[in-house]
């Protein structure tokens, strides 16, 4: 019985969110089209506006049922994180785990007046603007949105993107955690409002302030140098095993 619940459940959520994205496929589609820089080479890291951010959700396993619960994000430019910032609920229209409560803080209280989803999605697009994405171990949160989106009739993200997990790990090959509470103890930083959304967001800017700072004298112009360097040096230290390499 509890399985058929469910099922309903999410059969009922999906009717109410296409009902709720009912001619909105083309603003949102639109929005997303927007958001691509234009032009990638040539383009100075430090004129690039980064858009970092994090997802919190009911689960790890979106195409099993998971939902998202709430997005945040902040804006980084030329080494300093901007004022502007992103934070909103999202209603799963399901149950919120108590162990996710627990790590998040986000009761069912909180779930249940979040807003629908493509609202939340639309606002977030329309906030990030021109831009680059962020996020640590970002294919998580990329997979959640796509599968939403993918629920809503809309396209999904394929947009360029930096990923502080692959970043850290072409530049200390050898360091053993590079989750981001790792990377909070090797750059001393606190971890203030960690496991949410805005906060995770806020943490994973300031250690890709701290990354590309330690790459200065690499000289990189432009995404273009740098996401080579993360794919040339992740290459070669899968080759090698870590050996000699790193900061």
């Amino acid at each position: 019985m509890d399985r058929i619940a469910q099922w309903l459940g999410i059969k009922q959520l999906k009717s109410i969110e296409h009902e709720t994205a009912c001619g909105w496929q083309e603003e949102i589609n639109g929005k997303l089209k927007n958001i691509r820089p234009q032009r990638l080479r040539g383009i100075p890291l430090n004129e690039i506006r980064f858009v970092v951010f994090d997802t919190e959700t009911t689960g790890f396993y979106p195409k099993k049922g998971d939902e998202l619960l709430s997005i945040g994000a902040v804006v980084s430019q030329n080494g300093e994180i901007k004022e502007e910032t992103f934070h909103r609920f999202i209603n799963p229209h399901r149950k919120v785990p108590q162990v996710v409560t627990e790590l998040t803080g986000i009761t069912q209280e909180q779930a249940d007046a979040g807003e629908p989803a493509v609202v939340v999605i639309r606002d977030f697009l329309d906030f990030a603007g021109t831009c680059i994405f962020v996020g640590h171990s970002i294919e998580f949160d990329f997979c959640f949105l796509n599968c939403k989106l993918k629920q809503l009739g809309c396209h999904g993200f394929n947009h360029p993107y930096l990923d502080t997990h692959w970043l850290a790990k072409a530049m200390y090959p050898c360091y053993a955690d590079l989750s981001l509470d790792g990377l909070l103890n090797l750059f001393q930083l606190e971890a203030v409002g960690r496991h949410t959304a805005l906060g995770d967001a806020i943490l994973t800017a300031k250690v890709l302030n701290i990354l590309l700072n330690k790459l200065n004298c690499q000289r990189f112009y432009d995404y273009i140098d740098l996401r080579n360097y993360i794919q040339s040096h992740n290459m070669q230290t899968a080759l090698t095993g870590g050996r000699n390499l790193g900061f």
